[in-house]
């Protein structure tokens, strides 16, 4: 059974966890934190690129190549082309 007494908590909660968050935000984009951003961002964005670029090497090699992987193993390894 949920009361009076608990809705109330349940808003206080609330309220407090929306009080934090912009405290938290605005905390983010001053300084270091938006610099921080900025570079796991673009470093998400160089990983994604790498993996999208390995896919697609994977895929032509595959094509042209089909044997590859009983000559060299790993596209990306140490004795690869």
């Amino acid at each position: 059974m949920t009361g009076k007494g608990t809705k109330k908590k349940n808003q206080a909660v609330t309220a407090y966890i929306f009080e934090q968050q912009e405290i938290i935000s605005k905390a983010e984009t001053k300084g270091l934190y938006v610099e921080l951003r900025r570079q796991s961002m673009f470093r998400n964005q160089l990983n994604e690129d790498r993996i999208r670029n390995l896919n697609r090497l994977h895929r032509e090699m595959k094509i042209y190549f089909p044997e590859y992987k009983d000559a060299y193993g790993k596209v990306d390894g140490t004795f690869c082309l």
